[in-house]
């Protein structure tokens, strides 16, 4: 049986993970870390579009975004970003989504059609 955590524990805990990830199409790798429950949930806000639907392609744009840390990206890097190999972004964004135990159903929904997958074409 596990120990019962303190809080203070809980607190001090370093527990946003981060992976290497190899992005051969660009020469090297990034990092990518998961996000804090603030920060996932301003993406999950952020990904919405104009009706409050989950827009696939911001989605991906975004979580690349977000989970990027070395080196920084910022929203303002996004359009470049449309440009890049999509096997590059969606390799990245996968492992962001894993890392940040982002795979729920409004994921999920914004994955069926979008490039995050692979599995069709984006909005």
């Amino acid at each position: 049986m596990s120990k019962i955590l303190t809080l203070d524990q809980i607190k001090a805990a370093s527990d946003l993970p981060r992976e290497e990830v190899d992005v051969p199409e660009w020469g090297g790798s990034v990092v990518v870390q998961g996000v804090s429950v603030a920060d996932g949930m301003r993406l999950l806000k952020d990904m919405q579009g104009e009706k409050g639907e989950i827009d696939s392609e911001k989605a991906a744009l975004l979580a690349f975004a977000y989970g990027v840390v070395e080196p920084p990206i910022s929203r303002d890097d996004l359009e470049w970003l449309r440009q890049k190999s999509l096997g590059a972004v969606t390799r990245v964004t996968q492992v962001f989504m894993r890392l940040s135990g982002l795979e729920n159903a409004a994921l999920k929904e914004a994955q069926k059609n979008s490039f995050v997958t692979g599995s069709g074409a984006s909005s």
